[in-house]
């Protein structure tokens, strides 16, 4: 019997995650076999197919300290659009966002007697029946949990970043008083909901002043962030650091605890990110000085852009 966790060297080591090493597809008609979430983790609502699962041409995972890697992890993930092809191409670069929310039964098969062949499944036998062929159990994600979690960390790093600018007039189409100013509510997600009122949180209500739309907007930022916190779970861990000292570590469970950890420290200044003003691409500037706006070799190819125009038009 596999299961995901013994990829996963969560006591003794810094976060590493995995990815198939060939790759991962879209099953359209995998079904749902175990509707029980894993790792204690919140049940899907309406989860049916596709499901995200590794080829069967898997021979093993590739391990890598992801966050590490990329601090800018959750931006570039706020940015991926939610279709079935980007969604695919995130998940072949850096691997599933979770150990598994369930068990499916995909399409393929194997002959009976015969081990299952895939590596990240689960050697139980599903309740389909076939007179000489085996089905097992693997562990996936479906589309609608991928575009759910893009969906989620878009929209919030969007409002942070109005609030970081400080975009009144956006944040404007998002954050509404009531005329009287017994409450704030937020528009950001079709359904909407209160922030804080005169009878729904009112220690935060409190701090608001009627009429200001910066704060409230820091709030939501605040509870959509612990929300997910909730949801994905990151623990504090002692490990064994340079010269064998012991040191704190916060383990994200997942992929995506890993990204809403990295929002955590950027939403509280642990860690600074800016837009290049001249690509748009993000960049970490947590060690660069407060003035910087752009990457190096955009401002050089900006330069050189400048340079070529001036002359082009000297002899013109």
């Amino acid at each position: 019997m596999h299961h995901p966790d013994q990829y996963l060297d969560f006591e003794q080591s810094a976060f590493t995650w995995f990815r198939a090493d060939r790759g991962y597809y879209f099953d359209d008609k995998a079904r749902l076999e175990d509707p029980k979430p894993l790792m204690n983790q919140t049940p899907q609502k309406k989860s049916e197919p596709p499901y995200l699962l590794e080829t069967l041409e898997t021979t093993g995972f590739i391990r890598s300290r992801v966050i590490e890697q990329e601090l800018a992890l959750f931006l570039k993930f706020a940015e991926v659009q939610p279709t079935k092809e980007n969604t695919l191409a995130f998940a072949n670069e850096y691997g599933m966002l979770t150990p598994g929310k369930s068990l499916c039964t995909p399409k393929y098969s194997y002959l009976k007697g015969k081990k299952a062949p895939w590596k990240h499944g689960i050697a139980i036998l599903s309740e389909k029946k076939d007179d000489k062929r085996d089905y097992g159990a693997v562990y996936s994600e479906s589309l609608n949990f991928w575009k759910k979690e893009l969906h989620d960390m878009a929209l919030t790093v969007k409002v942070w970043e109005w609030v970081k600018n400080q975009d009144i007039s956006a944040l404007t189409e998002v954050i509404h008083w009531n005329k009287d100013g017994t409450g704030v509510n937020c528009k950001l997600d079709k359904a909407g909901g209160w922030l804080a009122s005169n009878d729904y949180h009112q220690e935060v209500f409190a701090r608001f002043r009627q009429g200001d739309i910066l704060l409230p907007a820091k709030y939501l930022v605040q509870s959509r962030v612990n929300k997910k916190l909730r949801q994905h779970t990151t623990r504090p861990r002692i490990l064994l650091g340079n010269n064998n000292r012991l040191e704190p570590y916060f383990m994200p469970e997942s992929l995506i605890a890993a990204m809403w950890f990295q929002f955590f420290q950027a939403a509280v200044g642990e860690t600074k990110f800016k837009r290049c003003l001249i690509c748009g691409q993000w960049a970490d500037v947590t060690q660069k000085n407060r003035n910087w706006s752009k990457h190096p070799e955009c401002a050089n190819r900006e330069r050189v852009r400048k340079n070529w125009e001036k002359n082009r038009k000297k002899q013109a």
